[in-house]
């Protein structure tokens, strides 16, 4: 609907009657019965976020760069995308990371990271073999572990070959590794 409009106005020593006074009633029940539309709203009405419907703002709604950096909580992103589309898939890139223990009992690892298992960041699911870079932390003494930058045989796995500066050791070591492919 649009803006109330009174339908009948009085005048100075004209007689009431029951129908003119119901329809002036009548055209506010009609317009706060459900039909309020933005026309009826101030601007700058300033309505409280609880009173809007969850998920009830549409990206079409929301005007460009509207969203500030300030305002996203990364904190709950478990699997990043970049970019709007990529050659192949259309969906973007995908970012994920995730953590796997390695154990260096001859000196080397050849460890196999399954994406959707070893993932902190949900399942994150590849349109094509991802890149991954894989870090090994150093361990508190002399010994440093160091893994190799491999391409994912699979959308789904990848083995990362890893050595120990010390040779044969009992040590198992975390592997933090991150992965970059198409969405």
């Amino acid at each position: 609907m649009s803006i109330v409009a009174i339908p009948v106005t009085f005048v100075d020593n004209n007689v009431l009657t029951a129908n003119q006074l119901n329809s002036n009633f009548q055209a506010i029940f009609n317009e706060f019965n459900g039909n309020i539309t933005d026309a009826n709203i101030k601007p700058g009405a300033a309505i409280a976020g609880s009173k809007i419907a969850s998920a009830g703002i549409a990206a079409t709604q929301l005007a460009n760069a509207a969203v500030v950096d300030a305002k996203l909580d990364y904190t709950s992103v478990k699997v990043l995308r970049i970019g709007p589309t990529f050659p192949g898939s259309g969906n973007g890139l995908r970012v994920a990371r995730g953590s796997k223990a390695a154990v260096f009992a001859a000196g080397v690892s050849l460890t196999t990271i399954t994406f959707s298992t070893d993932s902190i960041d949900g399942n994150p699911n590849f349109a094509v073999a991802p890149i991954v870079v894989a870090i090994m932390k150093r361990t508190s003494g002399a010994n440093t572990y160091t893994c190799f930058i491999g391409v994912a045989a699979t959308t789904t796995t990848v083995r990362i070959d890893c050595v120990s500066s010390a040779g044969a050791d009992a040590t198992t070591q975390a592997i933090e590794w991150y992965a970059i492919g198409e969405a």
